[in-house]
């Protein structure tokens, strides 16, 4: 009896440990948390590094010079219900409208034709993370916005 009690026991941990430790695959995130902010870039960094400034020097982290300037301090982006956005870049007084939508059950975001995968969204930050062609050569650009 002591042996069939352990073994059950021992069987009921098991299950507990296994089905406690497993992985929630659900990446999808809520529209809501992104409609409800208005997002400001952050951080932007990119691999393999590129030559932003053509100084002979390669950049991994060009926030500083695409973003660090006063100018790039007012730059925000809005993402609508309606699945418009509007981005706002007060120095240059570029105001841009786009489109976005989700792909891959909530785990992309589509923006205009760029599609970016999403690795964080929630109220205080959004990170994306995508693609970029630089003379044929694939870089991967990394966005954070911070929510406003």
């Amino acid at each position: 009896m002591k042996k069939t009690t352990l073994v059950i026991s021992l069987t009921i941990v098991f299950i507990a440990l296994f089905y406690g430790c497993t992985k929630n695959e659900d990446k999808s995130f809520d529209s809501a948390i992104l409609i409800n902010h208005t997002w400001k870039v952050t951080e932007f960094t990119i691999n393999p590094a590129i030559d932003f400034d053509e100084d002979g020097t390669l950049d991994t982290n060009p926030y500083e010079m695409l973003y660090g300037s006063d100018c790039w301090q007012n730059n925000f982006v809005t993402f609508n219900a309606n699945f418009t956005g509007h981005y706002d870049q007060v120095c240059g007084e570029m105001l841009q409208d786009f489109t976005w939508s989700f792909a891959d059950n909530n785990t992309k975001l589509k923006v205009g034709t760029q599609l970016m995968e999403i690795i964080q969204l929630d109220d205080i930050h959004f990170i994306v993370t995508y693609d970029i062609d630089v003379d044929g050569i694939n870089h991967k650009g990394i966005l954070t916005y911070t929510a406003r």
